[in-house]
């Protein structure tokens, strides 16, 4: 049960981590400008370069060369995408940081992704994507000084994480802070509340828990609810369904329980890959019971030959091995594995 827990709170911290550092959406298709020759800025321009300044049209130019528009998304469909969790407009934007030339400033690709943003999408739409950008970059500074204020090594997760939320707001106000962070705020909102939703139907049945955790998903996620269901990896459900049943499974008898199991695995994974797992465990319950069997053998033939030389005592529990395990390679395998246990364990 506690490892459990812990293999289910370590998945909600990795889905966390992961949000936090903005999980790639759907790539914007851009041409290939590897092995072409690019001009560099005036010094003029890189000196009083900024891209809070008007568009310069070096960077115009240059983003019309180094950037292809094909399959672009419009607006009206970019935006669709992005309030149903479908697309992630800061990977979209870093998708396209991507494709500046590699002796290109920080501040310079920035100002070729404002060019680029500004011939791409019509007026009054270019500004407001560029009005975004400005205020991620604005809000990507001050998240290097606020990761570098040792005070924040003293708060607790959750801490931390409302500080990001309200330094967030500081730059972006609440429909666009939903736009930028608002399928990755869903997600922590979701691990953190999780947890109560573990504690408080601790005592229903698994089913009714299953019923519990779904709505509390729905509830939070909201439109961003059909998008993370299509992106949920199949085992990572499968391993969450498992604890939530983990207490009606262990009052099954081992035939029932293994019925159950069975029928939640071709729920979640269809028949076939059911079947696979099946075989899957069948073959390493065969292995264990190979394991189980020689040990008990080099056990009685230890106790029988305490004086053999460790040449000799190695050949002839190999010779063991062999027989019992099923092969050569099963047997050099299984000796491999028990030198490692005894370097790891110090032994």
């Amino acid at each position: 049960m506690n490892k459990k827990f812990l293999i289910f709170g370590a998945l909600g911290l990795i889905a966390l981590i992961t949000a936090y550092m903005m999980i790639p959406g759907k790539k914007v298709k851009t041409g290939s400008t590897e092995g072409e020759d690019r001009p560099s800025p005036s010094k003029s321009n890189t000196s009083t370069m900024s891209i809070f300044d008007e568009v310069d049209p070096f960077y115009m130019e240059q983003a019309e060369s180094i950037f292809n528009e094909d399959n672009m998304l419009s607006f009206d469909d970019l935006m669709s995408r992005v309030r149903s969790g479908r697309v992630n407009l800061v990977m979209e934007l870093w998708g396209i940081k991507r494709k500046c030339p590699k002796d290109y400033s920080y501040d310079q690709c920035n100002a070729l992704v404002v060019a680029f943003l500004e011939k791409t999408y019509p007026p009054p739409h270019n500004k407001s994507m560029i009005d975004l950008f400005k205020n991620y970059v604005r809000y990507e500074k001050a998240m290097i000084e606020f990761e570098s204020n040792p005070e924040k090594k003293n708060l607790s997760f959750e801490e931390r994480y409302e500080m990001i939320k309200k330094k967030r707001r500081e730059f972006f106000n609440d429909e666009e802070a939903k736009l930028v962070f608002g399928l990755e705020e869903s997600k922590a909102d979701f691990v953190l509340q999780s947890k109560d939703l573990l504690e408080k139907t601790k005592k229903l049945s698994g089913d009714q828990r299953v019923k519990e955790y779904d709505d509390l998903q729905k509830q939070i996620y909201g439109d961003y609810y059909e998008a993370m269901k299509e992106r949920e990896e199949k085992y990572d459900r499968y391993q969450t369904e498992l604890f939530l049943r983990q207490t009606d499974l262990d009052k099954l008898s081992p035939e029932d329980r293994a019925k159950k199991v069975r029928a939640m695995e071709e729920n979640i994974f269809g028949k076939e890959a059911a079947d696979r797992i099946a075989k899957g465990r069948e073959e390493y319950a065969e292995e264990l019971k190979k394991i189980e069997t020689y040990q008990i053998k080099e056990k009685e033939f230890l106790t029988a030959n305490p004086g053999l030389s460790s040449k000799d005592r190695e050949e002839k529990l190999m010779k063991l091995r062999i027989e019992y395990l099923g092969g050569k390679e099963e047997a050099e395998l299984y000796s491999k594995r028990m030198e490692l246990e005894r370097e790891l364990s110090g032994n």
